[in-house]
């Protein structure tokens, strides 16, 4: 994962959606410039109503619990590139949810910003944290110290510029 020039932070996000339980989990991880974790979050989104709904609550809960952070820079990166197109273009997006769209617009009225695209291997810490979220009861906020072990080693992952691949079969 690349990291952010100083003094920008870097805000991954991503939605896990279950189509079948109409239940979704949201996450997101903000880092410095060297790359490291300075803050997490995981819930689960009951009543969800799509994937774009997922990736887009995703962000829009974290610039809500970034709200405080007075945050001058910011580099999102979402592996929707559907929410990338509807925020870099200040459109409002589906109808369904164009309320959580006008709150991410909101939330980056102040904020000098830029959002990119990214692959989901290369979203991989988020990912894991979105899917950790269809689980939970109730919000959970991490530090750098209390990130869960396997994501800690996602992170360190990321550090050293390994690669994520994604496994597929290709025939049954």
């Amino acid at each position: 994962m690349e990291k952010a020039p100083p003094p920008c932070l870097k805000l991954n996000t991503d939605g896990a959606f279950h189509n079948q339980y109409v239940i979704a989990g949201i996450g997101g991880v903000l880092k410095d410039d060297k790359g490291e974790v300075l803050w997490a979050y995981t819930v689960a989104l009951p009543l969800c109503l799509s994937a774009f709904h997922a990736e887009s609550s995703a962000l829009e809960r974290a610039l809500i619990l970034l709200s405080t952070w007075n945050m001058q820079q910011l580099w999102i990166e979402t592996d929707s590139l559907i929410l990338c197109n509807t925020i870099s273009k200040a459109a409002q997006g589906n109808w369904s949810i164009k309320d959580v769209i006008v709150n991410i617009h909101n939330s980056l009225r102040n904020i000098s910003f830029h959002i990119t695209h990214v692959y989901k291997e290369g979203n991989k810490v988020v990912d894991d944290l979105a899917s950790l979220g269809t689980n939970s009861v109730c919000l959970i906020e991490f530090a750098s110290d209390s990130l869960p072990l396997f994501v800690k080693g996602l992170v360190r992952v990321d550090q050293l510029d390994i690669p994520s691949f994604r496994i597929m079969r290709l025939y049954k």
